[in-house]
């Protein structure tokens, strides 16, 4: 995955390694002129309704804020997570994203122009220790398995890679929660990660479920994770096969384009939502589809790179 080295990466589980001064690491990324540039960039957008970088990540740093002060009070007192760790979550998240501005539009995660592969470069030019890295290049790889798994063809070799690549889970579960559980984003994919976990036999200390419960509700929205996985059948639509080729975006948009045709000559196709965990698309009387829907199904930004790819 994008050239990173996971070569000293210890066995699965908990995992609490011991990186060189994960808070100086922060800091000089906090000061550094590639994240100060990149703040200001962003509009809003499927997935980031927030907009710039800047107001995603204080949405990141509010949710471990709050996520700290419901874990006061763990085992023996503690808060689960070391202020080595807590040190580290910060670290993912001002850096996960920082090289948006540079990268590539319309490429897989694992390409060298990704955002992740740029931001796992950029902290190993920091002397950032390879678990950060490593965890920096995966970021959104639950997210696109999650998609994979919706569409019906999840890869269980690239599943395994993720699963047992990671070796401080409490670290990348807390920042996976501060990431995915926030406004635009789809709260499927965090159980989803759970669930791997679980379904594996991975260790991990953190409360996740109730974490995740308790961040849904400190930022308002749903918590669709126990109710199941939406279903959306893409079968009912014109050309269905071919979603299943889809690549880029210029890919979707030419296929929108066909299916554009077929909706000009039957206005009867529209998306559906029956108010219950279930939507799908099909020929009804309600909300039409929308471009949006199509990116947000299939894991897509405008802006960025393919999720599941």
């Amino acid at each position: 995955m994008g050239g990173i080295d996971n070569s000293d990466m210890g066995k699965r589980g908990q995992g609490k390694i011991s990186a060189p001064e994960p808070a100086t690491l922060h800091q000089k990324i906090r000061t550094s002129e590639t994240y100060q540039s990149a703040l200001e960039w962003g509009k809003a957008r499927n997935g980031h309704p927030e907009g710039t970088l800047r107001k995603h990540l204080d949405l990141l740093h509010s949710n471990l804020n709050f996520i700290l002060d419901k874990l006061r009070g763990g085992p023996d007192g503690s808060t689960y997570l070391s202020p080595e760790q807590i040190e580290r979550v910060k670290v993912l998240i001002d850096a996960h994203d920082t090289m948006k501005p540079k990268a590539k539009i319309g490429v897989p995660i694992s390409h060298r122009n990704s955002h992740a592969s740029l931001a796992a470069e950029w902290l190993r030019s920091l002397d950032a220790p390879n678990e950060l890295i490593l965890m920096t290049q995966l970021h959104d790889e639950s997210h696109a398995l999650y998609r994979m798994s919706q569409r019906g063809d999840l890869d269980e070799t690239r599943l395994q890679r993720l699963l047992y690549s990671i070796r401080d889970w409490d670290t990348f579960i807390a920042f996976q929660i501060c990431d995915k559980v926030v406004p635009g984003r789809d709260i499927d994919s965090i159980h989803f990660l759970i669930d791997q976990l679980d379904n594996a036999g991975i260790e991990y200390t953190l409360p996740a479920r109730e974490l995740i419960a308790d961040v849904c509700r400190h930022c308002g929205i749903e918590n669709t994770g126990d109710k199941g996985l939406m279903e959306i059948d893409l079968n009912k639509l014109p050309g269905s096969s071919a979603i299943q080729s889809i690549q880029s975006i210029q890919d979707l948009n030419a296929w929108i384009l066909e299916l554009k045709k077929d909706i000009d000559e039957n206005s009867q196709l529209y998306y559906q939502s029956e108010g219950t965990t279930e939507g799908f698309l099909k020929l009804t009387e309600q909300m039409p589809v929308t471009h949006d829907d199509l990116l947000e199904y299939l894991g897509i930004d405008s802006e960025e790179e393919i999720a599941y790819s």
